[in-house]
């Protein structure tokens, strides 16, 4: 009981952090992919007011806004039905984030908005492994550095517009660097 409430206290102030990050390059509607508890979308909500929709694997949701379940392959939405894409934390736990990283740009009408663990250490993937397994969540440790994430951008014809190192630092998660990207369909 007592984990638990810090743990939303942590999961809540995280969101809030990733919201002050991002909110300045969401253009229009978003597709917040892997949702998680919602947190997240919740507050991007509240602070532009745009339209939030939520897909996930598994229904974590703990907020009042839609949430989509999907198989983790193809995302159930036709080219272009948001303006925006987010995905949090999101493709090292994909079994292929390269094929999901296309489906966003599928459905991404125009920007794409990424955080992700720059883990490059056996103490951070382990870290990661551990705190996921808590909460049923896949963890294959699809993990790639920064030039990676930059060249497999480039091939897919992403153009960069933002990369911010060091988005959030968290004593309990060491080892671990937190980026954002913020991508735009070409």
């Amino acid at each position: 009981m007592i984990f638990d409430k810090i743990y939303k206290r942590l999961c809540i102030k995280k969101a809030k952090k990733i919201c002050n990050e991002c909110c300045s390059y969401i253009e229009g509607s978003l597709l917040d992919v892997g949702s998680g508890r919602g947190y997240i979308a919740k507050y991007i909500y509240q602070k532009t007011g745009k339209k939030v929709q939520c897909l996930d694997v598994k229904n974590l949701n703990l907020t009042n806004l839609p949430v989509r379940l999907y198989d983790g392959k193809k995302i159930p939405f036709k080219a272009n039905s948001f303006d925006t894409v987010l995905l949090c934390y999101v493709l090292h736990h994909a079994k292929n984030p390269i094929n999901l990283l296309k489906e966003c740009i599928r459905v991404s009408k125009k920007v794409i908005i990424i955080f992700e663990d720059n883990a490059d250490s056996l103490l951070a993937n382990l870290l990661d492994i551990a705190y996921n397994k808590l909460h049923g969540v896949n963890t294959p440790l699809n993990f790639k550095n920064v030039d990676e994430w930059i060249e497999e951008f480039k091939r897919l014809g992403l153009k960069i517009i933002k990369i911010k190192r060091g988005v959030e630092k968290q004593w309990f998660y060491p080892g671990v660097e937190h980026i954002m990207f913020v991508l735009r369909k070409v």
